[in-house]
């Protein structure tokens, strides 16, 4: 694994002097290794003059300008569509250098009641209000929204599996269902959709046991 990690570190360091020594323009992604739709990925360009002497531009996407005031040749890019490469061109004075970047989508965020677990405690389950959809292991701050989902009830206090309607993240709609669960009952959220950055997507159900 060192080996491999030694490989590579003086691959990268042998491209960025090759870039030095032939004055060519860098742009490298300073999260992740792809862009995402629906938000503005940070990216820094390196230029062999100074960054105002060259024209930027940009396909398949939006530029924006410098967006810290200690590194003047950082920059964002928010992806237009998915499933086609963002390409950035850097003209210096009529030579011109182009790179592409794959897009992809923000992973899916995931449903949560409470601390989240798969069982729970019937009070802990009752004394919730809310719902909501986190997205974990992200570099980037966006947020999801609960926007539906069809909920059943089933198990204990409920002899037939009863279907009620989930609206928005607040379990209002909900409360008389809720007031009925007990040790034994149990609760599937199917059908989810929350609304991203990128639109509104339909995500994993989620199925709670309470004891």
């Amino acid at each position: 694994m060192s080996r491999c990690l030694i490989i590579v570190f003086f691959s990268i360091c042998s491209f960025c002097t090759k870039a030095q020594t032939n004055n060519i323009p860098v742009v490298s992604l300073d999260k992740m290794n792809v862009l995402y739709l629906g938000v503005d990925n940070p990216i820094t360009i390196g230029t062999p003059v100074d960054i105002d002497k060259v024209k930027i531009s940009i396909i398949n996407g939006t530029f924006s300008g410098n967006i810290d005031s200690t590194s003047p040749n950082s920059r964002s890019v928010r992806p237009s569509a998915l499933g086609k490469k963002t390409k950035i061109i850097i003209d210096n004075n009529g030579v011109k250098e182009s790179f592409e970047f794959r897009v992809k989508r923000i992973p899916n965020p995931i449903f949560k009641i409470g601390s989240g677990k798969a069982r729970m405690p019937s009070v802990e389950f009752k004394s919730q209000q809310f719902c909501r959809a986190d997205l974990e292991n992200f570099d980037f701050d966006c947020r999801f929204n609960v926007v539906s989902a069809t909920v059943y009830f089933s198990g204990v206090n409920f002899p037939d599996i009863q279907e009620a309607q989930l609206e928005g993240n607040s379990f209002s709609a909900l409360d008389s269902y809720i007031r009925k669960c007990g040790p034994g009952s149990n609760i599937t959220f199917d059908n989810i959709k929350v609304q991203g950055p990128d639109g509104v997507r339909t995500i994993d159900s989620k199925a709670i046991a309470l004891y």
